[in-house]
């Protein structure tokens, strides 16, 4: 019957009271109402008007896209695949009737309405959005398909605050605290997301501000980096295994001038034994170049070093993964052109990780650490033994923001000193994750 009438319409056979001044409607009391968000009253003003203009089929589209926004999405459907019928070539029409099976979660039909945009005005405005909704389609089947996979982009900031309180007897009061306000930021893009094979570009930024009285103005550092990953995994005896291998480049700024700069090469491999058992390996290997500053010594400025890091951590998680229980043991090679700060160490550590009530997670690290200096300033032979114990209580609000509360003990006893010297750390960061 509606058909008939459409036809009756456009053949002349029924009554149009066709207005023979054109119309704006941008101008009319029903687009004002829409634009100003009453919906209902722009509804029964665009009624009226389809009477006074029974052929001007843009008061159709408004009128779907009014239902739209009340909520009648099954009207609007109706309305807008009418118009379709009648102006297949529509990119309106098309455009909107794909957002309103997107928001219905109906991504085949979505998808079917945004691709016949981009073929009839892909450079338009319309074909920008549309293209957009595109985008999110396929974003959407692949994290279907692949639970768990990473956005395609990420990004990753924070801002905290740390104070550092030294019990060193040896050193002034005024040596003895070093605040500093400390910001990050990093942003990833991840080029491979397959099934077995995921692949990141990031970019990074950190910059520190340390406040001291024992020096004239206050410092400020500043880490640029950037880093290509690659993660696979796959399977071993049945047993799933991950790999992941990182190349990086950093350089550090200190006020303004070039300090260091630095190449990296990571690897790793992760294999779970048992869905509650976690070990890893990990290999690591830099080179840094100091440059020569006019207020600090040669001998620190130009000690550029190759640094070679192995380790090894074991992780076992209880209570379905609310609490983690793990340690690691590692050793570090750093050989450096200035003898006097080529060394050795070698550490272990126990940690547990487990929730709280109120949604916040507590973290307990105990360490132990040799550092071994063929020769120091003149010392054969010198060792330093540090212990470290630090906690942390984290909570999540939401899914993008984080605080986190750390507080750190650690003491130093070096082979030719008598006394250890201590230092208490404790700070605030705040962070936010897209």
């Amino acid at each position: 019957m509606m058909w008939s009438l459409i036809a009756m319409l456009y053949s002349g056979l029924l009554p149009t009271y066709v207005h023979s001044a054109p119309l704006v409607i941008t101008e009319t009391n029903a687009a004002q109402s829409f634009i100003n968000g009453d919906y209902r009253s722009a509804l029964e003003g665009f009624n009226e008007l389809r009477i006074k203009y029974p052929l001007d089929l843009r008061i159709r589209r408004y009128q779907a896209i009014t239902l739209e926004k009340l909520g009648e999405d099954d009207r609007a459907i109706e309305i807008l695949t009418e118009l379709l019928l009648i102006t297949p070539d529509s990119v309106s029409s098309q455009y909107y009737l794909g957002t309103i099976y997107y928001k219905l979660q109906k991504a085949e039909l979505a998808e079917s309405h945004f691709s016949e945009v981009l073929l009839l005005a892909n450079d338009s405005k319309y074909g920008s959005l549309a293209q957009s909704y595109l985008d999110a389609i396929g974003s959407q089947k692949f994290e279907s398909a692949n639970p768990g996979a990473p956005r395609r982009w990420n990004f990753y900031s924070s801002i905290g605050y740390t104070d550092d309180v030294s019990s060193d007897p040896s050193l002034t009061s005024e040596d003895t605290s070093r605040p500093r306000i400390n910001s990050y930021f990093s942003a990833n893009y991840y080029f491979l997301r397959e099934s077995n094979w995921t692949g990141l570009i990031s970019g990074s930024v950190y910059q520190s501000n340390q406040q001291s009285s024992s020096v004239s103005t206050d410092r400020t550092l500043r880490q640029w980096s950037t880093k290509a990953s690659l993660q696979n995994q796959t399977t071993l005896m049945g047993k799933p295994v991950i790999h992941i291998g990182n190349l990086g480049y950093d350089r550090v700024m200190l006020d303004g001038s070039k300090y260091s700069d630095n190449w990296f090469l990571y690897g790793s491999t992760r294999l779970r034994l048992r869905p509650n058992l976690s070990t890893s390996v990990y290999v690591s290997k830099g080179k840094r170049r100091f440059w020569v500053m006019e207020n600090l010594s040669s001998s620190l400025s130009t000690a550029d070093r190759n640094k070679t890091s192995l380790g090894l951590n074991q992780s076992i998680f209880l209570n379905d993964r609310t609490i983690e229980l793990g340690g690691g043991v590692y050793f570090k090679e750093i050989t450096s052109l200035n003898p006097s700060s080529s060394h050795k160490s070698r550490g272990a550590k126990i940690f547990s990780r487990f929730s709280l009530p109120q949604q916040v997670r507590f973290g307990l690290t105990v360490e132990s650490s040799k550092d071994t200096y063929p020769s120091f300033n003149g010392v054969e032979n010198r060792a330093a033994n540090t212990k470290t114990l630090s906690t942390t209580l984290s909570r999540r609000f939401g899914k993008h923001l984080s605080v986190e509360l750390s507080y750190k003990i650690s003491e130093v006893g070096f082979s030719d000193v008598v006394g250890d010297r201590g230092r208490d750390t404790w700070g605030v960061r705040f962070s936010y994750v897209y």
